[in-house]
């Protein structure tokens, strides 16, 4: 749901003193506030096409909430997107939260949410609404989604697949608001063993493994982040 620049506004209004209303160059005049995120969806985690990862900067959200002079039970707040989507959030659920223009020092595409999205930690990528136009500060009670959690994917090779010999295992780890420290695997409901990690980013890593199966058969990998409830389970099968 892209805009154009000159013609994007966003509005904080609802139970404030004053209502702010910003153009996307007073937005970018702003002063800077940088929060690293690993942004996945909880739907299709497995998929790294979907993952944007790195320094959101924009302006933060407390700057503003400060400027409009939230008035005592402000409760909650209805982030609006360009899209017709809308999200309703406890104030407490937005502290840190990042109104963002810039990813990695370049200004978003339409896709990754431009002009602005808003970047709250703790959620996952579906949660956070794009192509943001307005916040709506009211008295009523929100429910925030379910945090996001430490996730592990096998990306390769994808599942069902057909192998005949040695096969290199790769995948990504995510964290959700702390550094990555290991990944597991698990064969056939076997052991669970750790993985080599490659960090990239504090919140991000990437592993790999070549695995020689047994012998011929169906083999069923199951991958975990440390200290996380969640797997992603894959089958392949040896000819």
């Amino acid at each position: 749901m892209p805009q154009e620049r000159a013609l994007w506004s966003f509005a904080m209004y609802g139970r404030v003193r004053r209502a702010v209303v910003l153009g996307y160059e007073d937005l970018s005049q702003l002063p800077l506030t940088t929060i690293y995120a690993a942004l996945y969806c909880a739907a299709e985690p497995q998929h790294p096409e979907h993952l944007l990862s790195g320094e959101w900067q924009g302006a933060a959200l407390a700057d503003l909430m400060a400027e409009a002079e939230l008035q005592p039970g402000a409760n909650s707040a209805v982030i609006y997107g360009a899209d017709g989507s809308q999200l309703a959030l406890p104030a407490t659920a937005l502290e840190g939260a990042v109104l963002a223009t810039r990813l990695n020092g370049e200004a978003l595409t339409a896709e990754q949410g431009f002009p602005a999205r808003l970047i709250v930690p703790g959620l996952t990528a579906c949660d956070m609404p794009r192509w943001v136009e307005r916040i709506e500060w009211s008295a009523e009670t929100a429910t925030p989604p379910a945090p996001a959690q430490n996730i592990a994917v096998l990306t390769s090779p994808p599942p069902g697949a057909f192998i005949s010999q040695q096969v290199h295992l790769q995948g990504l780890a995510l964290a959700a608001d702390q550094a990555v420290s290991a990944v597991e695997l698990s064969i056939d409901d076997g052991d669970w063993f750790a993985i080599p990690l490659h960090i990239e980013a504090n919140h991000m890593a990437r592993w790999s493994l070549d695995w020689t199966p047994p012998g011929a058969g169906q083999y069923g990998l199951k991958v975990r982040a440390a200290a996380s409830v969640n797997t992603h389970q894959v089958t392949i099968i040896v000819n």
